[in-house]
């Protein structure tokens, strides 16, 4: 995990399952197929406890193909709720976004 992602887990994610919204969470632990030779694979993978599926990128600056390929993923794969995640300039300010308001 690099800082950012290490943050987030710890500071957003790991929140969340003390409060009891999330069962478990899991960093890199699936793979999506778009295509022959496409893949992704996001940073969080998170289990809640209304039994629904999280996927969450967190990324400190979002390029343009990032964009793309999470977009591509949640239309392919519209059962899990998508949400991309930057970190500001100052530690512990983070902006969540479903895919659907990138």
């Amino acid at each position: 995990m690099n800082q950012t992602e290490q943050w987030y887990h710890d500071e957003v994610l790991q929140r969340r399952v003390r409060n009891g919204e999330l069962r478990k969470v899991y960093y890199e632990a699936v793979t999506f197929k778009m295509a022959d030779r496409a893949t992704y694979t996001p940073d969080f993978y998170c289990l809640r406890t209304d039994g629904g599926v999280e996927i969450h990128e967190t990324k400190g600056y979002w390029r343009e193909d990032d964009r793309v390929k999470i977009k591509v993923c949640a239309s392919m794969f519209d059962e899990f709720y998508w949400y991309g995640v930057r970190i500001a300039k100052q530690r512990g300010v983070w902006k969540i976004l479903k895919t659907e308001e990138f």
